[in-house]
């Protein structure tokens, strides 16, 4: 039996209901004696069917059946809060470094300011359940209107809260840019993955509105897992 012919055998138990969703699937070991085959035939068997959202692995935990009944809306998504409660599960974020630097040229041209301008950047992971989901790097700008923006408290409440509620900027819209990447090894550590694990990148840069003027107020890469998270929109038609 080669990986593809394990790989459909391990998707008909799984579409036959014979585990459950969020339930913990065969173990590599389980598999190799059940199906007497070795353990690189098992792996990749495994990994196509991470590939095609059958299942998740979690590491140290083992590996577990995807809910599919499941989604979250593709616009909330890096409202990770938001997103995460639609799906039933506990949301937490840590703030794991927090400084200002020099903005260099992308972030300066995605702020609109001086390149060499200071920016607060903070490093952010996000869980679901406790199991990290994404990993986001974000740069503020240190406009005036931001003073004392570096002391406040990230770990409690989200930028745009923060920006909204202590210094009255309305966050008016966010423009995303979505592409499918591989981690490398210093992110998939944060996430608690493997190197090359395909993620969603969400690049995206939030707009606010302050006494009727429109400005960047942030500037985010969003490194998102998708091995257990699906997501869903509407999409709606002219009738003619």
């Amino acid at each position: 039996m080669n990986q593809q012919e394990l790989a459909n055998q391990l998707i008909q138990l799984i579409e036959q209901d014979e585990y459950k969703e969020n339930g913990k699937f065969l173990s590599e070991r389980e598999i190799m004696k059940r199906f007497d085959i070795g353990r690189s035939t098992v792996r990749g068997a495994l990994s196509t069917l991470t590939c095609l959202g059958y299942i998740y692995r979690i590491h140290g935990k083992g590996t577990f059946v995807k809910d599919t009944s499941k989604s979250c809306s593709l616009y909330s998504v890096t409202r990770s809060s938001q997103s995460i409660t639609e799906t039933g599960m506990m949301p937490a974020h840590d703030v794991i470094a927090k400084r200002i630097v020099p903005a260099s040229k992308k972030v300066s041209k995605n702020l609109q300011i001086c390149p060499g301008d200071d920016v607060l950047m903070l490093n952010i992971v996000r869980r679901a359940n406790a199991e990290p989901i994404n990993y986001t790097v974000s740069w503020v700008p240190m406009l005036p209107v931001f003073k004392g923006l570096p002391g406040k408290k990230f770990a409690e409440f989200s930028i745009t809260d923060i920006l909204k509620n202590q210094y009255h900027v309305l966050p008016k819209h966010t423009i995303h840019n979505i592409q499918p990447v591989l981690l490398s090894k210093e992110v998939a550590d944060i996430l608690e993955t493997t190197e090359n694990f395909p993620v969603l990148l969400f690049e995206s840069v939030t707009w606010g509105i302050l006494n009727d003027m429109v400005f960047p107020i942030e500037y985010f890469k969003c490194y998102y897992k998708t091995d257990k998270s699906q997501f869903s929109y509407m999409q709606y038609h002219t009738v003619v």
